[in-house]
Formats: C-alpha cells, structure tokens, sequence
C-alpha cells in the first residue's frame, strides 16, 4: 500500500489495520455456528481453502497491479500529483545550485 498510494501511506496502512482487526473481531463471532453446522473438521476445511485463495492475492497485485492502478482515476491523479511535486523539488534544487 505504501508502495502504490505513498501520499497517503498512513490513511491506507490506517484501513488496513482497521480490517484486520474488523476481521479479528468478527470471526470469532462466527465460529460456533459454523463449526455446530459444519463440524470440526469441515469448518477448519473451510478457513484453510479461504487462507489459500487469500494468499494468491499478492501475487495477483504483483502480476496485474500496474494495469489496476492504471484504470483507476484516483491512482493516475495521485501519480501525476507526484510527479508534479517531484518536478518542483527537482526543479528548486536545480535553482540552488
């Protein structure tokens, strides 16, 4: 996230952590029922076949993240807003010297 959003490193590293604890909290919640309805040995199936297909997802972002990042308006407006402040900064140091 810091990598694709660096801007807004914080705010996108702060949603992050708040899923995560989202997740935390209400999967706990949900455990009972699903292991009185599933069984033990069905239920752990289950979050093992989500674990599986969850870890592919950094990999699916490495393979197809620039062309994501390229459809999105936000994405492109966030890179041109670096590179404008990029071009500043060059630009100023250049006059310093």
């Amino acid at each position: 996230m810091t990598d694709a959003y660096p801007i807004y490193a914080a705010s996108s590293l702060a949603a992050l952590g708040t899923t995560r604890s989202l997740a935390a909290v209400l999967i706990p919640l949900m455990i009972d029922d699903m292991l009185e309805a599933l069984g033990i040995a069905w239920s752990c199936s289950v979050l093992a076949f989500i674990s599986a297909v969850l870890a592919l997802v950094p990999f699916l972002f490495i393979a197809y993240g620039e062309k994501i990042r390229k459809r999105s308006r936000f994405s492109t407006a966030v890179k041109h807003d670096q590179e404008e402040a990029n071009g500043a900064a060059l630009t100023r140091s250049l006059s310093a010297v």
